[in-house]
């Protein structure tokens, strides 16, 4: 499925990704193609989590959604498992 993503990265989410050999550009790339979404509660709070794919790369990330715009939490390679739910599912 196809979504319009809006997304905030601060810098220390930036420098937090790039340890997971992530940069903005490949979050953003993946987010515009197709990804597997779901919604979950932590804390009582909202949470996206999505795989998407960039360039041959699955991706797991969380979002946080805010008023019109996303805040981009963390971001990593896929594991194994969520690679397939993709492969089924997301496209």
């Amino acid at each position: 499925m196809r979504f319009k993503f809006d997304v905030e990265i601060n810098r220390r989410t930036e420098e937090h990704i790039t340890k997971h050999n992530l940069t903005r550009n490949d979050v953003i790339h993946a987010l515009s193609g197709r990804v597997y979404f779901r919604k979950t509660l932590i804390g009582g709070e909202e949470y996206w989590r999505l795989i998407a794919e960039t360039e041959g790369r699955v991706l797991f990330i969380v979002l946080k959604p805010l008023n019109d715009r996303q805040r981009l939490i963390t971001a990593r390679d896929a594991e194994e498992s969520e690679k397939r739910l993709y492969k089924k599912r997301g496209k």
